[in-house]
């Protein structure tokens, strides 16, 4: 994974508006002083989406996630995913599939908190 375009390395951590938002801007590598870089943020989704859209295991991801918008595009729920709710488990899902790992923990996770809504 490019992680100029996404920053894989990063560990997001928050427990305010403020905090999820800093993650973002590291995450997607947005430019340091911006509240918010659209460019940045749609080439580090675009990125992700490309990289894992055809994986089983993020497609169903994301179409679980997509119902939470009452959808079934896996690009909406790409969004959901990166939302504060979800973020830092879908994260660690990232690294683990990118790094070679066995995700299958972490997805139950996440598709647990997914179900909760």
């Amino acid at each position: 994974m490019d992680s100029t375009i996404y920053n894989i390395h990063h560990k997001p951590s928050y427990t305010t508006d403020e905090g999820y938002q800093t993650n973002i801007r590291i995450l997607f590598q947005m430019n340091e002083g911006e509240d918010y870089d659209e460019s940045a943020a749609n080439m580090a989704l675009d990125y992700v989406y490309l990289k894992t859209k055809n994986h089983p295991v993020f497609q169903e991801i994301y179409t679980l996630a997509s119902t939470q918008m009452m959808s079934e595009d896996p690009e909406i729920g790409l969004a959901v995913v990166f939302s504060y709710d979800y973020l830092i488990p879908f994260h660690a899902i990232l690294v683990a599939h990118f790094s070679g790992k066995d995700t299958e923990p972490l997805v139950q996770t996440l598709k647990d908190l997914l179900s909760k809504k």
